[in-house]
């Protein structure tokens, strides 16, 4: 009797175990279900929609983050140049090619926890539509 309530505690310990931490990494990671990769950036199209997977919404919630629709605005995370080296604050990079189709959009650097990096007193901390794209100091 005992052995089996101990083998019965044991498994829906791994169950239990096993699927919480399977909803962690799937809520964690960039790369999962509904994400699409363009180069080294990562976004979810769908968030903020009704087709948006329950990955996407759980992920949204749990970050706090203000889900908005494809039109409004889209989402674009990288932590790696084309190249796949992490990237670094001392580092100078150029992004290319065509704008997504969104009404606004604000370029910003983020540290491991998702928080926006300070940057130089003769910078801004961000670049959004309503700058002039080359020049990257604060009026």
């Amino acid at each position: 009797m005992l052995k089996t309530v101990i083998f019965v505690a044991f498994v829906l310990l791994i169950a239990l175990g096993g699927g919480a931490g399977s909803a962690w990494l799937a809520l964690e990671s960039t790369r999962t279900i509904g994400s699409v990769e363009i180069g080294p950036w990562v976004t979810f199209p769908r968030q903020g929609t009704h087709e948006a997977d329950p990955y996407s919404r759980a992920r949204s919630t749990r970050l706090g983050q203000l889900s908005l629709g494809q039109a409004e605005g889209i989402v674009l995370v990288a932590g790696s140049d084309s190249a796949g080296r992490p990237l670094l604050r001392q580092c100078t990079y150029q992004l290319q090619g065509d704008l997504p189709p969104t009404r606004f959009f604000t370029l910003h650097a983020t540290g491991e926890n998702r928080q926006i990096l300070s940057a130089p007193a003769r910078f801004s901390s961000a670049l959004h539509s309503r700058s002039s794209y080359g020049a990257m100091a604060s009026p």
